[in-house]
């Protein structure tokens, strides 16, 4: 299994502010910084030894500009099955990003 994470250093460097989500980011009392525990996988879903975890700094969508979909296809992998707690913006934007890079949805 692979998890995506998005993080967000306290002092923006390398994150997105071209839209208003990013502003309310940015306003919020959850800082999201690596190392915080905010952006951390949840441990009701958990994190197996044999999982991959890979965190982002920018960008809406787990697959643009990350290592996913290069590590995907390193494993094998023809077919994504998304789930999250972004369903609304980032699952979205995996759904297109994976369907356009080939994979089976």
């Amino acid at each position: 299994m692979v998890h995506c994470t998005a993080e967000r250093r306290a002092d923006g460097a390398g994150s997105n502010t071209n839209a208003r989500l990013f502003g309310a980011v940015r306003k919020s009392a959850v800082t999201m910084a690596p190392g915080s525990g905010a952006s951390d996988v949840l441990p009701e879903i958990g994190v197996d030894d044999r999982d991959i975890v890979l965190s982002r700094l920018h960008g809406l969508s787990p697959m643009a500009g990350t290592s996913l979909d290069a590590v995907l296809r390193n494993l094998g992998v023809t077919t994504v099955i998304a789930t999250g707690v972004s369903v609304n913006i980032a699952i979205t934007n995996l759904a297109f990003d994976a369907v356009n890079a080939g994979y089976t949805w």
